[in-house]
This record gives C-alpha cells, structure tokens and sequence, in this order.
C-alpha cells in the first residue's frame, strides 16, 4: 500500500461550468440557447427565466422573494435582478465589464411596448392588423435579453455556459411543437397576404 494515509487529502479543482452547485444564485443559459427557446415558446419562456433566476436567489441568499409574482410581473425586476448579479460580481472581488443596464431598458422597453399594441389592436378596429407586430418584436426581445445574459452566468462562475448551452429533451419537447406553430404562423401570414391581392 503505497497510499500516505496522513497525507492532506488534494481536492480536485471544480471546473468552470460543471454545473449548478448549492450557491449559485442566478440562472445559466447560453444567449442562443435563451434566444432559440424564447423564440420558439412565444415568448414564455422568458417566464421560465425569471422564476428560475429569483428561484436560485432565494436559495442561494435566503432573502424573501416571491418568483412566481416575479416571474409573471418580470418587467419589473429585470433591472433589479442584473444590480443582484453586479453586487454578487462585486462581492466576489471581480469585475463584469460589459454594460447591460441599456439591453435590459431595451428589454422592457420593447415588452411593454407589444403589451400596449396589444391592447390597443383588440380595442381599436383601424389598427387590429397591428397586433401581429408583436410576433415579429419577439425575436428583438429575445435577443435583447440574451444581450444581458453574461452577468448572470458570469455571477454564476460560468461565463461561457457551458453548463446549459447545450439542448436537452425537455428542451426539444418545446422546440418541435415551436417549430410547426411559427410554420403555420407563416404560412397563414403568406395566404392573408396572398389573399389581400
């Protein structure tokens, strides 16, 4: 037995993205991997996002936040989410030099912006075929959002995502059903246009 029983036991070092860990306090997603399931969702899955980011904060910090109000009402707290990663950044004695702060503003900018539309093309009949703008602002929002992502996965110790860059087959599960709903999203656009000449 050549083993040194008295020796210090040597832990090996955890590499970065090797997954989530007790205290990782925000969500780690790959910017294509948020904007592909954010596209293809329409959209809902930006409340996924948020509840499981508020969710690993109250884990991780213990502070009383509620996510499913902060998931459904996430305009409000995206900004208040990226100043929790930037403290985080800060408290761990390191810097996140990219500015997200005008993505997030963009972000909510935009989502209130279709909201309004929204509203406004179910009450007013001479601007109903306005309404399916806000379709074609998801992408925007999507990419928007993805634009601020790396503070939450550099707070989280992985910058490059690898730990969820990747699809699994919850994700395909999502990415199918997607995939045929925005063909015949396209499709019927194509025949209203065919059929408006």
């Amino acid at each position: 037995m050549s083993e040194n029983v008295w020796a210090v036991p040597m832990e090996e070092p955890e590499e970065p993205g090797a997954g989530a860990t007790v205290e990782q306090q925000f969500y780690v997603v790959s910017p294509a991997k948020l904007m592909t399931l954010a596209v293809l969702s329409l959209g809902f899955y930006f409340l996924f996002w948020a509840h499981r980011n508020w969710s690993l904060y109250r884990a991780a910090t213990g502070e009383k936040v509620w996510p499913p109000a902060r998931a459904l009402f996430y305009i409000f707290f995206v900004h208040q989410l990226y100043h929790k990663a930037e403290a985080s950044i800060r408290a761990s004695g390191r810097v996140y030099a990219p500015k997200v702060e005008p993505w997030a503003t963009l972000f909510v900018l935009l989502t209130v912006a279709v909201s309004l539309l929204d509203v406004v093309s179910r009450t007013v009949p001479s601007v109903a075929e306005f309404g399916a703008w806000a379709l074609w602002v998801l992408p925007l929002r999507a990419y928007a959002l993805s634009k601020s992502q790396g503070i939450l996965n550099f707070a989280a110790n992985d910058p490059a995502a690898r730990s969820n860059s990747g699809f699994t087959l919850w994700n395909y599960l999502l990415i199918v059903p997607g995939v045929l709903l925005w063909f015949f999203i396209l499709y019927g656009a194509y025949l209203l246009h065919r059929a408006g000449h």
